[in-house]
């Protein structure tokens, strides 16, 4: 049977009604006016060329369409120059693409239910969330592929231990990094299933991906999942420009960890030996 994995990265995205982001906490032209502000839409694309995309770049599992595809969601109403830099970053992946949505549009799986209907066989598949300024660790896909299999179908998966790494943006890289666990983040939660071609079904029909499995944090109330936290998975990065809710509280505690040990954080995130301040690598 073929197997798919499907990540998919809001980016920026404009919804009628949105709920859950600080940002989204008003009418939508305030909403808009925040969203597509040039200070606020360039430092997410410097956050996501800097830290998602290398990461994405550097697994151990080397990326192609054959096997992944990557899908940047983002809104048709975002400026055109900063659809003209994402659109040039896709043009040089085979495995990265771009979905538009209008305001009106909620469906952020729409990219997958257009790709699996072209399919002439069953597909396995994965889907993936990441946010467009987190980080997967480099063997991620390597190390999802031992539960990516039939028995696991309705399955949700989450690697639970990582890193928060604190990000400045005027000296441009990450001025501390602390030991992070955190079962059930965002980060890399994944969810199985199968697509059944000859009916046009999904095994797992009614959470068909991980963003019907609702929030992160409740997840595990909504299908079996598997947890594995033995080793560094995930960079949450955290930043002035975050839309994470309720997240003051959890950065200044964090924020009191001791620095974690540079030499393991190379290992799994090498993109990261250029986005470490002296004074932090010196500690």
């Amino acid at each position: 049977m073929k197997k798919m994995t499907y990540v998919i990265i809001r980016y920026s995205l404009l919804i009628e009604n949105s709920k859950g982001w600080q940002i989204a906490d008003e009418d939508l032209q305030v909403y808009r006016d925040k969203l597509f502000d040039n200070v606020r839409l360039e430092q997410r694309l410097e956050l996501f060329k800097k830290i998602t995309l290398p990461s994405l770049v550097s697994q151990t599992k080397a990326l192609s369409s054959d096997w992944i595809k990557v899908i940047i969601v983002t809104s048709e109403s975002l400026p055109l120059w900063n659809k003209k830099k994402i659109e040039s970053l896709v043009d040089d992946y085979d495995w990265l693409y771009v979905d538009y949505l209008s305001t009106q549009e909620r469906d952020i799986s729409r990219f997958l239910w257009k790709d699996l209907e072209m399919e002439q066989e069953d597909v396995l598949f994965s889907t993936v969330r990441l946010d467009d300024d987190d980080a997967l660790a480099n063997n991620f896909f390597e190390k999802m592929d031992s539960y990516f299999k039939e028995e696991n179908v309705g399955f949700g998966l989450s690697f639970g231990n990582g890193y928060a790494g604190f990000y400045d943006f005027e000296s441009g890289c990450y001025e501390k990094i602390v030991d992070y666990y955190s079962p059930k983040v965002a980060i890399g939660l994944s969810h199985f299933n199968i697509y059944k071609y000859a009916s046009r079904s999904f095994v797992s029909s009614k959470i068909r991906t991980i963003y019907h499995a609702r929030k992160h944090v409740t997840v595990d109330l909504y299908i079996p999942l598997i947890l594995d936290s033995r080793e560094y998975m995930f960079i949450r990065t955290m930043h002035d420009n975050s839309d994470s809710s309720n997240n003051k509280a959890r950065e200044a505690k964090l924020r009191k960890q001791p620095s974690t040990d540079i030499e393991n954080l190379y290992e799994k995130f090498p993109f990261c030996q250029n986005l470490v301040a002296n004074q932090f690598e010196n500690r």
